[in-house]
């Protein structure tokens, strides 16, 4: 970890030296918000679906929120403006469950939802001095949006003494064209050191997740074991006793029936709002 921290640092001077220009490194952390999307709809619809079918206990819960670490390698062409390369790592995960009888069935299903996504930013950058310690850095670009869904479902059922499981997996890897901006603070605390606060925006959303999929199933009813990679992420709308409910499904096909309307792939809407704080470290003149 010292010696690559060592490289950067050396690797920045360089880079410095040789633009002519000032150099930045900022480094943060805090958290974000986004819609979801069809993940959100789908999740949020089958939750709706057995409270009102079976009158469930609990229910589903929405990854809307989660942690963000992120950096940003700026190279300042004159006081006010920059060009920034950045990167970062943000997660969403929500791990819930609910329990249910039909007739003499006791059901229990759990479902972890797991968003990772890896942006590689490209920014804009304008500052505005405010006193001689305090400046508004604003910037505005595009990134692209390395996303992975993992999905783990599993419903358990015990009748008369007798039980059994069904689990299933998902896993699909997909990246897409974001677009962000964002308001920073920053405080000089040092001669190329200052403490930063930040508000950032995104517009990026993501579908037709094609991954790996496991299915296992054991107890006293059934025992099964498949796995494929042929699965989609599919959201649709199911009529059901008069209702409409979001759902999702994963499966080669595209849902379809009578029952069956507004079938696509499934949408990662990653729009949304972080707020983080950090420093950064600055290089050159």
């Amino acid at each position: 970890m010292k010696k690559t921290a060592l490289l950067t640092i050396i690797l920045l001077a360089a880079v410095s030296a040789g633009f002519g220009q000032k150099v930045t490194l900022r480094l943060g952390g805090g958290w974000e918000t986004v819609t979801g999307g069809d993940l959100a709809k789908g999740i949020q619809g089958q939750s709706d679906y057995l409270a009102a079918t079976y009158t469930s206990v609990g229910s589903y819960k929405v990854p809307h929120g989660g942690w963000i670490a992120d950096g940003e390698f700026v190279i300042h062409l004159s006081p006010r403006f920059g060009i920034g390369v950045g990167a970062g790592y943000l997660r969403h995960v929500q791990e819930s469950r609910v329990t249910y009888t039909v007739s003499t069935i006791a059901t229990a299903e759990k479902i972890t939802a797991d968003i990772r996504v890896i942006p590689i930013t490209l920014n804009l950058h304008y500052q505005v001095p405010v006193s001689s310690r305090l400046r508004i850095d604003m910037s505005a670009g595009a990134g692209y949006y390395l996303t992975t869904w993992n999905w783990a479902y599993r419903m358990d059922l015990s009748l008369s003494g007798y039980t059994g499981y069904d689990q299933y997996t998902f896993k699909s890897n997909k990246g897409a064209i974001g677009f962000q901006g964002g308001l920073n603070l920053e405080y000089d605390l040092a001669a190329n050191f200052a403490f930063v606060l930040g508000v950032t925006g995104r517009f990026a959303s993501i579908d037709k997740f094609l991954g790996s999929w496991t299915d296992k199933g054991g107890g006293d009813f059934w025992e099964f074991d498949d796995a494929g990679n042929d699965h989609f992420a599919w959201y649709y709308d199911w009529l059901v006793g008069g209702r409409t409910f979001g759902q999702l499904a994963f499966q080669p096909s595209q849902p379809a029936g009578s029952t069956t309307s507004n079938a696509r792939y499934a949408k990662v809407d990653l729009t949304g709002f972080a707020a983080t704080a950090g420093f950064k470290i600055g290089f050159g003149r």
